[in-house]
């Protein structure tokens, strides 16, 4: 792993204070935070290259993953390759590509992360999500990136951002936590995690009635969050009570 010394204090800081155990920064050593990054290419032969580090800000060694979503594609996109500290993936011809396999970020430490996009030799456009993952898959930190080839732009259609709504009950619950939702066609998941942050349930959402199991969950404070299409749209306090 790659240390970078002069982002661990920033990093540990801004971890700090949104409680996420990954954080990314581009290459000057800033925190991300705009909602979409954008990158200019004159050329249509060589990669376009985004730049940026997965920053651990937690005291102890934390096992990583990344998946990559397409939101607005061009069918004339040859490859889009994803690099890390590892190892760098060609990412299959798929709406979503998951990480095969997690590493781990040491303590304090970082990880180089490179989202790469060749367009095949013509003009073209697209915008891409990477979403960054700790453990066995909570959420941590997500960038945009519009790749943009010879002048070229594209743009979410309105499908893609669609709200979510949907009516959660009962809170307290004791055995059955009740979502009832419309999914308008977006993958939707609900994880479940205790106070310390660990995943204890996780249910793919589907339109209409879905019920959570609480079997096995010992009374007390948790919270469930809502994503779609890999991104947490909104995370709330459930209280188990038997």
């Amino acid at each position: 792993m790659k240390k970078i010394y002069t982002l661990l204090f920033l990093a540990f800081f801004a971890g700090f204070a949104t409680a996420q155990s990954f954080v990314i920064h581009d290459e000057n050593g800033d925190l991300v935070t705009s909602p979409v990054i954008t990158i200019d290419s004159a050329s249509t032969v060589e990669y376009a290259t985004a730049h940026y580090y997965i920053v651990n800000t937690t005291g102890g060694a934390l096992n990583c993953t990344w998946s990559r979503i397409r939101r607005a594609h061009d069918a004339s996109i040859a490859t889009d390759q994803i690099c890390d500290e590892i190892l760098c993936f060609d990412a299959d011809d798929a709406t979503t590509y998951n990480r095969p396999l997690t590493f781990s970020i040491p303590a304090g430490d970082s990880s180089v992360f490179q989202p790469k996009v060749w367009p095949g030799d013509v003009a073209a456009c697209v915008i891409y999500t990477y979403n960054i993952y700790s453990g066995l898959g909570n959420f941590e930190d997500s960038i945009q990136i519009k790749f943009r080839f010879d002048a070229q732009d594209c743009f979410l259609n309105t499908e893609q951002i669609q709200e979510i709504n949907y009516n959660a009950y009962p809170n307290p619950a004791s055995d059955v936590f009740t979502v009832e939702m419309a999914t308008n066609g977006n993958d939707v998941k609900l994880i479940l995690y205790n106070v310390l942050g660990e995943r204890v349930k996780f249910q793919n959402m589907v339109d209409g009635k879905n019920n959570i199991s609480l079997s096995g969950l010992n009374n007390g404070v948790y919270f469930y969050s809502i994503l779609r299409n890999a991104e947490v749209i909104e995370t709330k306090k459930l209280v188990v009570r038997n």
